[in-house]
């Protein structure tokens, strides 16, 4: 369990989470891998979410409120790494584009593995319908 200071989190909340090596989705002609990185963020969101599963909590009030919410956070390291590897200068015109693909890809691959995951098991207890109707990414 992280603090996720990025985000408050109510009391006993927990938020599991994960990073992609971005470095290890370019190839050896310093191309990123497309569809790797998106299959690869697939498999880690179901990861992160059977983490929640199989767990021992310590604490009960972190098991009822992670078992309610279900929260992970899949993120990333090696940015720089992988610019280099396709020889793109970090913070360039020709970066921006770039980096917002890649981010976009996981975004939507994790999205959809989050979707995915919900036909198999169900929507998360605390789930909200109507606030998530409200939301940009339906």
């Amino acid at each position: 369990v992280n603090p996720c200071g990025e985000q408050g989190l109510p009391p006993f909340g927990v938020c599991n989470l994960g990073a992609l090596n971005l470095s290890a989705f370019v190839n050896d002609e310093g191309q990123m891998d497309w569809e790797r990185l998106a299959e690869t963020s697939k498999v880690a969101m179901r990861f992160l979410d059977n983490v929640i599963d199989a767990n021992e909590y310590f604490i009960e009030e972190n098991r009822q409120a992670q078992l309610g919410t279900r929260r992970t956070g899949l993120g990333t390291m090696g940015l720089a790494d992988a610019l280099i590897k396709m020889k793109v200068a970090y913070g360039s015109e020709a970066s921006v584009p770039l980096i917002e693909r890649i981010y976009t890809t996981i975004r939507d691959a994790s999205y959809e593995a989050s979707a995915d995951i919900a036909v198999e098991k169900g929507s998360f207890p605390s789930f909200d319908g109507e606030k998530y109707l409200q939301g940009q990414f339906i």
